[in-house]
């Protein structure tokens, strides 16, 4: 029952934002962990979960509604590239504009800049004052070394850049590839993003993917 379980766990209810997990001495110390070593050894419901998992009860006052009824930014970062929004209507609106340079994590609500995003946007004329300009205006300044790397992407655009040793990696679906970005280590072995389908990544990257990849119950074929 234990495999069942900690599929059930690590898939879905986490995927719904409904538990986060705890995974061997951080446990005890309380230093959230994903799941990745496979070594699960706690969990918790989040304030999502609860809400899910008691709407309806005569009396009840979820912790998630009253998060959002909390005063606060919209958005919030976590660290250079990720960043939280707010469970309300104004930060939906907020987020609108910024989701063209950005993905959702696993987590509720959170979300990374994504660079191949930002990449396409400066392919087809935007400018980067306006995406610093964009990110500004919903409360969230953009660190320097994020924008250093944004000016990096605008001197590489429309130059030829020639890589040996790669490999295709083809996905089956359009959800497939923000699932391995969430929770596998696709993302740092990326040389390019032709599609949410269709991605290079580095050859000696291949092997410790594809044992990643059958760890979590994925079925690769490698030609």
């Amino acid at each position: 029952w234990l495999p069942l379980l900690q599929a059930m766990l690590t898939g879905p209810l986490q995927w719904f934002g409904a538990i986060e997990f705890a995974s061997g001495q951080d446990a005890s110390s309380g230093q959230r962990r994903g799941a990745e070593s496979g070594e699960l050894s706690a969990f918790r419901i989040t304030p999502l979960g609860a809400w899910l998992f008691t709407e309806g009860r005569q009396g009840h006052v979820p912790a998630f509604a009253a998060a959002v009824a909390a005063e606060g930014p919209l958005f919030e970062w976590l660290d250079e590239t990720t960043f939280r929004a707010r469970a309300t209507p104004d930060a939906m609106r907020a987020l609108a504009p910024l989701r063209v340079y950005t993905e959702p994590s696993r987590e509720l609500l959170t979300f990374g800049l994504s660079m191949p995003a930002i990449g396409r946007a400066l392919a087809q004329g935007a400018a980067a004052s306006s995406i610093v300009e964009a990110f500004a205006a919903a409360g969230l300044s953009l660190a320097a070394a994020v924008q250093e790397r944004i000016s990096t992407l605008v001197a590489r655009t429309g130059r030829l850049n020639l890589y040996e040793r790669v490999t295709v990696l083809e996905l089956g679906d359009d959800i497939a590839l923000r699932e391995l970005l969430a929770t596998t280590a696709l993302r740092a072995h990326i040389v390019h993003e032709f599609s949410p389908r269709l991605v290079v990544m580095r050859d000696e990257a291949v092997e410790a993917l594809l044992a990643e990849l059958v760890k979590k119950g994925h079925t690769p074929l490698l030609t």
